[in-house]
């Protein structure tokens, strides 16, 4: 797929996420300068086999990252369908926080901690809001750190996870610690977000 097509595809599954998300409102996406860059920065990630295989996407709040992370989950489960059935990529969203709470739970019922540790090897995971979940969570008196093993382990295996975050540079190594962070570093190609609210 070329750069070209690739930006036209993700502003078309972009623009149908918004109108779907805001769909009691009538929302319509805002082509705006920052959209137009966004689009065009994630297609050039999508057709460059030299990028790393994760992307994350971060800034302000209320400008988009979401709602992009899930209309490029969208388009790239659809490509991988229509080139082959059988070896389409199905994707898994879940918030930071979500993945806190299967942990939480994982310890006391078997379905849930399946489910909890099919996360760690979905072929595509997107993970929104890192950076709102709690640092730890104590299960029978020991702590554990669900989304920085979670980070850890997508990158040791070179998994493709899409990640958003409210959180600057600085605050991502001082939140996860620099081991944690020189990981990120390595596993994604980074997206800014400092565009205003659209809420």
């Amino acid at each position: 797929m070329s750069h070209r097509d690739a930006a036209n595809a993700l502003y078309t599954a972009l623009k149908v996420e918004v109108e779907q998300r805001g769909a009691h409102k009538n929302t319509e996406l805002v082509l705006d300068n920052d959209t137009r860059q966004h689009i065009l920065d994630i297609a050039e990630w999508l057709v460059r086999a030299d990028f790393p295989p994760s992307l994350l996407l971060y800034g302000k709040v209320g400008n988009g990252k979401t709602s992009m992370a899930r209309a490029l989950m969208r388009l790239i489960e659809y490509v991988t369908e229509c080139e082959s059935y059988s070896r389409r990529i199905q994707a898994r969203f879940v918030t930071a926080k979500d993945v806190c709470e299967l942990c939480a739970v994982s310890e006391r019922f078997k379905e849930q901690y399946d489910d909890y540790r099919r996360i760690f090897n979905e072929r595509m995971l997107v993970i929104d809001e890192l950076g709102s979940e709690p640092s730890e969570v104590i299960i029978y008196g020991q702590p554990k750190s669900p989304v920085t093993d979670l980070i850890s382990h997508r990158y040791d295996r070179q998994l493709l996870t899409i990640i958003t975050t409210n959180l600057k540079k600085d605050e991502l190594k001082s939140h996860y610690g620099l081991r944690v962070y020189d990981r990120l570093k390595e596993m994604v190609q980074p997206v800014v977000y400092s565009n205003s609210s659209y809420r």
